[in-house]
């Protein structure tokens, strides 16, 4: 009897043993099977909190964001302040002090600021609403006394800017479109400046003669190869140009390119934009468009652009992105361990582009960057035979807006019902909104908040 009770003792020992055993195996492996952090994800490496890491890249960004606001103020030249971006980011990044006065005292105000005088002016209608929200919209008007004779006019309403807290985003985008006016590209749909009246704020852009988005849905242009190929290769040049200086797009979907009144892509909407010295922990963009280190919320640079351009590919050939889900947390499982397929209509050598791109780990998406993709085969006909972007600019773009019924007839205009409903009467529908100190440097508020 003894003996049995003693084995019995023996047994269950042996059995909690191997419990615990097994319980100390599982959490040493949950603890060291963690996901990886690469290299760029822990910039500065001295930093390893990421609540610090984040507040001096924010410090770092904002040294550089005041230079280049100095620079434009002071009247530079577009090589002088190509040059002089990418020499104060080193410094910035080494811990250096900008070269020349403290920046701290940088006057906010900066040139580029139009009349408000809409006397000449004549509204020919509103060409739609940019954002979900109602918030901003592109007015059509033409200056019967100017050479630009069409322009795109984009009104912000200031009541909804501060009751969305994006007072700071419309300052730091007219930051990044007055520096891209200055270093121009043409890739990039020119800037030409910004005015205030009592309730809204106005960017002036030259014209343009349709949008990508709306030429894709009307023609059903998805799967096309050669549309496919001049677009994105356009789309990479103009990355290429923000990069150089400093600025991250992080986000760029068919909705917001425009097709000039030659058939050239160009970058229209910069809401989003920053400029930084290397990093970013702003969660921002479209949800689909997301890479893993924003959903992650492990801080982003200028490989989340990478990541954008391979998202917007896959779409230009299957119509919807590559993680597209009815339930958004679907969405973002899908984006962090990067799980997507392709359908028939992408070709092979499109696939092979698309996956330089849409890579997990930031630091491996597309190695050698915008040169590196020229010499890839899918672009091989309009980059040959040199393998850059030089030839891009005299290809001939494979769709031109047709002006039969008169310019901008490709553009698909809000209805009176849409309008109503988002944007709501542009007078007398609001209360008068608060001013805010940011409104000074938009220039003197005009007397009128119409375009006759």
């Amino acid at each position: 009897m003894n003996l049995i009770v003693a084995l019995l003792v023996v047994a269950l020992c042996v059995t909690a043993c191997s419990v615990l055993l097994l319980l100390l195996l599982v959490m040493r492996g949950v603890r060291f099977n963690l996901p990886a952090i690469s290299a760029s994800a822990i910039w500065p490496t001295q930093v390893e909190d990421s609540t610090v890491a984040a507040q001096q890249n924010s410090d770092y960004n904002g040294q550089l964001q005041k230079f280049v606001r100095r620079q434009l103020s002071e009247g530079v030249s577009a090589a002088c302040l190509l040059d002089s971006v990418a020499d104060v980011a080193a410094l910035i990044r080494n811990g250096q002090r900008v070269p020349g006065p403290d920046v701290q005292e940088v006057s906010d105000l900066l040139p580029g600021v139009v009349s408000t005088d809409f006397s000449t002016l004549r509204a020919r209608g509103c060409l739609g609403i940019l954002d979900h929200s109602g918030g901003t919209r592109i007015d059509l008007v033409e200056h019967p006394d100017e050479e630009l004779q069409l322009c795109a006019w984009k009104t912000m309403s200031k009541a909804k800017l501060i009751k969305e807290d994006k007072v700071k985003t419309v300052v730091g985008e007219r930051l990044v479109l007055l520096t891209t006016s200055c270093c121009r590209s043409p890739f990039i749909l020119r800037y030409l400046g910004c005015c205030q009246t009592p309730r809204y704020l106005r960017f002036c852009m030259e014209g343009f003669g349709a949008s990508l988005h709306h030429i894709y849905q009307r023609d059903r242009l998805y799967g096309s190869e050669p549309h496919a190929r001049y677009y994105m290769a356009s789309v990479i040049c103009a990355l290429q140009h923000l990069h150089s200086l400093h600025i991250v797009l992080r986000c760029v979907k068919p909705e917001d390119c425009v097709i000039s009144f030659q058939g050239k892509l160009q970058l229209f909407d910069f809401q989003f934009s920053k400029i930084i010295v290397n990093k970013t922990w702003t969660t921002c963009g479209t949800p689909e468009y997301f890479a893993p280190e924003v959903v992650g919320m492990a801080g982003h640079s200028f490989d989340y652009d990478w990541w954008i351009v391979g998202i917007m590919m896959y779409e230009l050939f299957a119509e919807v992105s590559p993680f597209a889900e009815p339930n958004m947390m679907d969405t973002y499982r899908r984006i962090t361990k990067c799980q997507y397929t392709f359908p028939k209509s992408v070709p092979t050598s499109a696939r092979n582009v698309i996956r330089k791109l849409l890579v997990k780990n930031p630091s491996n998406r597309a190695p050698g960057g915008a040169k590196s993709l020229a010499k890839h085969s899918f672009f091989r006909t309009i980059s040959a035979p040199h393998g850059s972007w030089d030839c891009l600019r005299k290809t001939e773009p494979p769709f031109t807006p047709s002006f039969a019924d008169g310019p901008f007839s490709d553009i698909q205009k809000a209805s009176d019902e849409e309008l109503a409903k988002s944007w709501g009467a542009q007078t007398g529908s609001e209360d008068p909104p608060i001013v805010r100190d940011e409104w000074e440097q938009f220039g003197p508020v005009g007397p009128c908040d119409e375009f006759p």
